[in-house]
């Protein structure tokens, strides 16, 4: 998980959002599940490539931006989000909220992509 907001709190995780996570440090390995909380467009698109090679081909990747209503500055939409990681083999299948700031994006490595891999 990267990105995660100081006031994320996980039932039974005692101070889950000071876990410090570096996409450098994930590179060597294959993740079946992948969350990113990121607010600006440029850091978004610096780490798709990253984010997409390191995961296993079943797996997935939940990005999270903040929704229009939360007032949170941002340069992601769902719109930009589907723009960055389409052309990397990646579809998004499901949406959801968060809480009341954080919106959901999960993406999947296309089916028809994952033999190779």
């Amino acid at each position: 998980m990267i990105g995660v907001p100081e006031i994320t709190e996980i039932q039974g995780f005692d101070h889950f959002s000071s876990v410090e996570t570096a996409l450098p440090s994930m590179i060597e390995r294959r993740f079946d599940y992948g969350h990113v909380f990121e607010t600006r467009r440029p850091v978004l698109e610096d780490m798709a490539p990253a984010l997409s090679g390191v995961l296993k081909p079943d797996g997935m990747l939940w990005i999270s931006w903040p929704k229009k209503a939360a007032r949170v500055p941002t340069t992601i939409t769902e719109d930009v989000l589907r723009s960055i990681f389409q052309p990397l083999g990646l579809v998004d299948v499901k949406v959801c909220a968060i809480d009341e700031t954080w919106s959901g994006l999960k993406f999947v490595i296309r089916k028809e992509l994952r033999a190779g891999l």
